[in-house]
């Protein structure tokens, strides 16, 4: 008959099963469980094939998630890799539950840090029996554990834990654009990632070079945002840190830059970049704007977008009689042009253009007002849709968005014919022409002019 200790308060499913083999004479734990069953404890994820005689850890709580914060590299907050805090093993051969908490870097109760691997032999720890004895389970060392060398950190929240891994993430890759999601967290040493993650948040010189670093890992001829989208999602990443000032003021750091990149961004960060949505994105690659990829187009795929950028910097010239997009918007409203159809006629050479990196797309576009008109007629000869939003229609006909819901009301702006969700805000296409060209020459009422 085995012996099955009492569980512990707050005590981990893979604690309970470590005591419960040393109880019953096992040295090392796979002498007593397979790895599938192993991995199935650690995960939380128990079942009866898996735990055999070990009925008590029923009574163990086996949550996979150990914590309600959100990190975007990660899906599940519960550590696979093995953790102990010195103190709790040696006095009482007990391993905390949260020790598996991804945002835990120190013990709640001995604010020690929280040991993951054997700083004599290098070794990351692994869940075995010799840990409840504070020593190294990589059975070729087998010391007794010591805290590293490394600089402590202050007491941290969870969140703050989670931004300095996030924060270690981009430190590695300062021109990362998107995160490469795993469900379990995966470190290769986690108190060097938590503190390079809390260096990047808190000393100014480690900022200001990876800035620097950043500026110097984008082309230059990129336009600001498309550079500058790294830090705009570190920003957005995080909560606030003292660097996080720093971080907001870096235009000044782009003058230089690299020859060469790949921009290959989230779907949600490509519609930004271009001002269009996900529409807008599968429209460009059948223009052979962007190039397709294997995967549809979704709010969790990527998009490539260094063929459009290369496109525009072909296009590198002086500036003369050109303005940027950005100063002729009157032009853009008035022929119902947006970014998809510009960057269209710029690839069949139906448009001409002068090309210099500001600080979007809009500003880094140059166009003579007569050939961006010539354009505009063009392309509004074919843009005949059903209906459009009711900002849409304020833009093609220069009527203020209050006189265009009067008229809606008056039923001179009718609702779009087939009923839909939005219908309250959309009107027919016919109906707004015929307000521009009566606006234009003078036929509409003064009342409607005057608002």
């Amino acid at each position: 008959m085995p012996i099955s200790p009492v569980p512990m308060h707050n005590e981990s499913a893979i604690g309970y099963t470590l005591r419960f083999a040393a109880r019953n004479g096992f040295h090392y734990l796979d002498y007593l469980l397979d790895v599938k069953t192993i991995a199935g404890i650690v995960k939380g994820s128990h079942y009866p094939a898996h735990i055999g005689k070990l009925s008590s850890l029923f009574k163990v709580s086996g949550t996979a998630s150990l914590s309600p914060i959100f990190n975007p590299l990660f899906k599940e907050n519960r550590l696979l890799t093995a953790r102990v805090c010195l103190e709790c093993v040696t006095q009482n051969g007990f391993v905390h539950e949260e020790v598996q908490n991804p945002f835990k870097f120190c013990c709640s109760e001995h604010s020690a840090p929280l040991i993951s691997q054997c700083y004599r032999c290098s070794t990351p720890l692994t869940w075995d029996v010799g840990l409840l004895n504070g020593l190294c389970t990589n059975r070729a060392c087998g010391m007794p554990l010591q805290l590293s060398g490394q600089a402590t950190l202050p007491e941290l929240t969870e969140q703050q834990v989670s931004d300095c891994i996030v924060a270690s993430r981009y430190l590695d890759s300062p021109n990362l654009c998107s995160h490469k999601v795993s469900k379990w967290p995966k470190f290769s040493d986690y108190e060097a990632t938590v503190l390079s993650g809390y260096r990047l948040m808190t000393q100014p010189d480690v900022a200001a070079k990876w800035l620097a670093t950043l500026a110097l890992t984008t082309p230059s001829w990129w336009p600001s945002n498309f550079r500058l989208l790294p830090c705009k999602k570190l920003i957005e990443d995080i909560t606030y840190w003292p660097n996080k000032n720093i971080f907001s003021n870096y235009k000044s750091l782009l003058e230089q830059g690299i020859a060469k990149a790949d921009c290959n961004v989230p779907v949600a960060d490509a519609c930004s970049l271009i001002t269009g949505s996900a529409n807008s994105l599968k429209r460009l690659q059948h223009e052979g704007v962007i190039p397709r990829s294997h995967t549809k187009i979704s709010s969790r795929s990527n998009v490539n977008l260094s063929g459009l950028l290369w496109m525009l910097n072909s296009y590198r010239g002086q500036i003369t009689n050109q303005l940027p997009l950005s100063e002729l918007r009157n032009v853009l409203d008035y022929y119902a042009l947006d970014m998809e159809s510009i960057l269209i006629g710029i690839k069949h050479e139906r448009l001409s253009i002068i090309y210099q990196p500001g600080l979007d797309l809009a500003g880094s576009i140059f166009v003579e007002e007569t050939e961006l008109t010539r354009f505009g007629v063009e392309e509004f000869r074919h843009y005949r849709p059903h209906d459009v939003s009711i900002k849409k229609a304020q833009r093609l006909t220069g009527l203020s968005e209050s006189t265009l819901r009067r008229m809606r009301k008056t039923g001179q702006l009718r609702r779009p014919r087939v009923n839909s969700h939005g219908n309250h805000d959309r009107c027919c296409f016919e109906d707004v022409i015929a307000l521009r060209q009566a606006h234009e020459s003078k036929q509409l009422p003064l009342k409607f002019v005057l608002e």
